[in-house]
């Protein structure tokens, strides 16, 4: 689910939800692989991971599932720049928690200097559902903003940024 936060989307036919899709880059395999699995293993549906020749620095993961695109829709709602959490995922244990906030790592982190692991994404809703979530497991972390009012290309992004303590725990 948290890496669904970080590159899903729910997309279908004539306006219906039908099918989750998840972008991931080329380099991504691995984790397009662990995708695919856990899909298998949490709802024993088939997701197709594939590649289009227009499009060769992208991996596709596609669940091809109303139910599956309705339940992620539901926990997490909106699109690219609006997501956010249902409130539901709020009130979860500490293990279901911390896997949220890995899913979302493993999609939308990265790991810096010195050994500080930070996340970003381009909807603000997101990243405060996600710092709440990473104070209720008692991480420690900073807020930022990259102002891209500059750009007219692209938008402001948001980012959580772990204390090294904090990022041994993720």
């Amino acid at each position: 689910l948290g890496l669904y936060a970080a590159e899903g989307g729910v997309d279908g036919v004539n306006g219906k939800q039908e099918r989750v899709t998840f972008n991931l880059g080329g380099h991504e395999s691995v984790i397009a692989e662990q995708v695919r699995l856990y899909i298998k293993e949490i709802f024993d549906i088939d997701a197709h991971v594939y590649s289009v020749p227009s499009k060769p620095t992208v991996i596709y993961v596609r669940v091809n599932s109303v139910f599956v695109a309705n339940l992620f829709k539901y926990l997490i709602h909106g699109n690219t720049y609006t997501k956010c959490f249902n409130k539901e995922l709020f009130v979860t244990n500490k293990t279901n928690k911390l896997a949220l906030l890995k899913g979302w790592i493993d999609g939308d982190g990265h790991l810096g200097n010195p050994s500080r692991v930070s996340a970003t994404s381009v909807s603000k809703n997101l990243v405060l559902d996600f710092a709440k979530i990473a104070n209720d497991v008692n991480l420690s972390f900073s807020i930022g903003k990259q102002d891209m009012s500059h750009d007219d290309t692209r938008q402001d992004s948001y980012h959580l940024r772990f204390s090294s303590a904090s990022s041994r725990h993720i």
